[in-house]
């Protein structure tokens, strides 16, 4: 870090040095408020976070809220290695990234304790805990300790599919910044985070994640889609936004294809976006039937009647069994 921008270095110049006497940066104090924004600028110097810096003046370590001097300054930099983590601690924090304690939380992180280590109970972790109850200022705390953003909690699902599910969007939009994978799936179900929000509905969460590359396509158990479990739910936006974003609309799921899927629950104006965009309701499901021969068969008769609008009445399938 060079001093950049300081009118007169001999009034204002902060100097830090490393333990082995080797100088660290040199910053002007008018760039810096305080102890934790030149911590924070040297986590990219010293690869380190905060948490685990300690900065000392004459041999005294300074809280972070302890102002910087607009004069010429000497600090050490000293980096801590994590302290041992007791059962006792590792569930504190878990509790705490639970429940959003953002000021208990930076304590923690403060001893300083790794913020990926799991719970004692059924191998919950901080970071997952935080996401999916949508708990932002606890998430970047543990993201700023190096939390790794796709790790799996208790039950197998990752942050960012916790959050998916949830709906929690500025936490979604936080995980991806990060790097958290679009691919990864639930091991049970292999549903990933797409898979997740458009079940649900959460379109905003879903338009981050199309945004973020997330594949459109990929298959879940019975080989759903997003667009067959949107369809399926009956959430028109996501169907709108999975359809814009080239969601394969005759991809067959052990269910059949979207349009049978919205047949089958009575979902009218998911069938029309489904017929706007050309798919074929000529295929058969299982049964086999066609996603007209469904909507008959469960007594959708505006389901039914759409279809005669549109002309897509179909002449040479064979009749629903």
């Amino acid at each position: 870090m060079e001093a950049g921008g300081c009118a007169d270095l001999s009034s204002g110049l902060l100097r830090v040095w490393g333990t082995s006497g080797e100088e660290l940066a040199a910053v002007c104090t008018e760039e810096l408020g305080d102890v934790l924004a030149l911590k924070r600028q040297l986590t990219r110097v010293c690869q380190t976070p905060r948490f685990r810096q300690r900065l000392l003046h004459d041999g005294a370590v300074l809280d972070d809220a302890t102002a910087l001097p607009k004069t010429t300054l000497d600090l050490h930099l000293v980096l801590l290695p994590f302290s041992r983590a007791y059962r006792k601690f590792r569930d504190e924090l878990i509790e705490a990234a639970a429940t959003g304690q953002v000021l208990e939380v930076e304590r923690i992180l403060q001893r300083p304790q790794d913020a990926d280590l799991p719970g004692t109970q059924e191998g919950k972790r901080p970071l997952v805990e935080a996401s999916s109850a949508g708990h932002v200022e606890v998430l970047e705390l543990l993201l700023e300790a190096r939390a790794d953003s796709n790790l799996t909690g208790a039950d197998g699902r990752t942050a960012l599919q916790l959050a998916s599910k949830g709906g929690h969007v500025e936490t979604v939009r936080i995980l991806l910044k990060a790097g958290a994978l679009t691919t990864r799936s639930y091991r049970d179900t292999y549903m990933t985070a797409l898979h997740e929000a458009s079940s649900f509905g959460h379109s905003e969460v879903v338009r981050l994640l199309l945004d973020a590359r997330a594949d459109k396509d990929s298959k879940a158990v019975n080989d759903m889609s997003a667009l067959h479990l949107a369809s399926s739910h009956g959430h028109v936006e996501t169907v709108r936004m999975l359809l814009a974003a080239g969601a394969d609309t005759d991809s067959v799921s052990t269910f059949g294809t979207a349009p049978h899927m919205a047949s089958s629950e009575g979902h009218l104006q998911v069938l029309q976006l489904l017929l706007q965009a050309r798919a074929d309701m000529s295929r058969l499901n299982s049964r086999p039937g066609t996603a007209l021969h469904v909507a008959s068969a469960e007594e959708r008769v505006e389901i039914a009647r759409t279809y005669a609008e549109l002309g897509q009445l179909l002449q040479k399938t064979p009749p629903f069994a």
